[in-house]
């Protein structure tokens, strides 16, 4: 009865906490976890972290938190308790990894048309130094050969810088297509 009163009192009051209060209490626990106590009582105190780290918004940390715990020193009871918070963290972290996709979806087929001009399709893809990189590299292989071909070196004109063209311009549309996958 009386560890019922105490939880009760403690849900009151964690209720009240500010969020500088909940990161307070999250750095005590990782306090106390460094003096060397038994497996049972850090996991305890691992929990506690991740509820504080809940109660933040923030369900990687209780995540992370979550993951320093040694399952295999605890009982079936708090390996179950651990793995309901466990869930509640995945389920925090869903809607944002949703949310993520769907607003940076990109096409990858947009990003080979758009590369037909190099560097469009990084833009596309949201690397603009690699597009502004990818440019550069495209024009300085134009700018090879043109100065190759003025100087009536047509061999090394066509194997030099067709080579090095073919391999930045096709490299550049292979890169713009992974970065708009990803």
């Amino acid at each position: 009865m009386r560890a019922q009163e105490t939880q009760a009192q403690d849900t009151q009051t964690d209720e009240a906490f500010s969020p500088a209060q909940w990161q307070a209490k999250a750095l005590d626990c990782e306090r106390r976890i460094y003096q060397g106590l038994p497996l049972v009582d850090e996991a305890l105190l691992l929990m506690e972290k991740a509820e504080c780290y809940l109660h933040l918004q923030a369900p990687e940390m209780a995540a992370r938190s979550l993951d320093r715990i040694a399952l295999y020193a605890l009982n079936d009871s708090l390996r179950t308790e651990i793995f309901a918070l466990r869930a509640l963290c995945e389920k925090a972290v869903l809607p944002q990894i949703e949310a993520t996709d769907s607003q940076n979806s990109k096409n990858p087929e947009t990003a080979r048309w758009l590369s037909l001009i190099p560097g469009l399709g990084h833009f596309y893809a949201g690397a603009v130094g690699e597009g502004f990189f990818s440019m550069a590299l495209n024009a300085a292989s134009v700018a090879f050969v043109a100065i190759e071909l003025s100087s009536g070196l047509y061999v090394g004109a066509f194997l030099g810088g067709g080579i090095l063209l073919s391999q930045t311009y096709l490299g550049a549309t292979e890169r713009a297509i992974q970065l708009a996958s990803e």
